[in-house]
């Protein structure tokens, strides 16, 4: 069996999607400590100048953790709206996100990392409803793991796989900077090393601009699946 896990995100990046779909179990990481001006409340969409964000605006105070963090006000979801049907006009899949917009609007309100979790698997129920619904999904928050357990990056990860009885974990590049491959194979779970690379597609404007949000992808193909293999 094998385990991914992020920190739940707003409209993560495709890469986060891949990781998703290639794990037989996947834990959103609601609990981790909320960073400002990354990507748990915001991402990337395409322009005709090149990109730009789309933000939740949250009120937090430092060392709040994501599931602490409450947006500053509600009308998010219609603004969002309203740029991406501005800005994605001309895409046939605008339509295939109805769905999610409802989501967002029904939590509009509660924790960032309810909004991030709750969107991201809508994201992922409409690209692909098959590998959805066969997902194990999890919060980490209600794991209940130790604070021994949560007392390094390694060893929290290595605590969800042998709490979810999985003997393989999905590390994403960026883990780099922070495994400890001693304690990790100490710890008896294979490490795999992401293998994700998106390819090109064509975008809503001329040129190519890389790792936006993944609703970037949806609303260019058609099969916006085929890129997260």
């Amino acid at each position: 069996m094998k385990l991914a896990a992020h920190q739940t995100q707003y409209i993560p990046y495709p890469g986060v999607l891949n990781k998703f779909f290639d794990a037989d179990i996947f834990v959103f990481q609601d609990d981790l400590q909320f960073v400002k001006q990354e990507y748990q409340n915001r991402n990337r969409i395409r322009t005709v100048d090149g990109w730009r964000w789309l933000t939740i605006p949250v009120h937090f105070k430092r060392d709040y953790k994501i599931s602490e963090v409450y947006p500053a006000e509600e009308e998010w979801p219609k603004r969002h709206k309203g740029i991406l049907n501005t800005v994605y006009y001309r895409s046939s899949y605008l339509q295939c996100l109805e769905e999610f917009w409802e989501i967002a609007a029904s939590c509009k309100q509660e924790a960032l990392s309810t909004i991030g979790f709750k969107t991201t698997c809508s994201l992922a129920s409409l690209i692909s409803p098959q590998k959805f619904k066969n997902k194990r999904i999890f919060l980490e928050s209600e794991l209940n793991l130790t604070k021994e357990e949560c007392s390094t990056p390694t060893k929290r990860l290595i605590s969800l796989c042998k709490k979810l009885g999985c003997s393989q974990y999905i590390s994403g590049q960026g883990a780099n900077d922070y495994i400890d491959f001693a304690e990790w194979e100490a710890g008896g779970v294979d490490l795999l090393w992401q293998d994700f690379s998106l390819k090109r597609y064509t975008q809503a404007y001329p040129g190519w601009v890389a790792n936006l949000s993944v609703i970037d992808l949806m609303l260019s193909v058609k099969e916006p699946i085929i890129y997260l293999q």
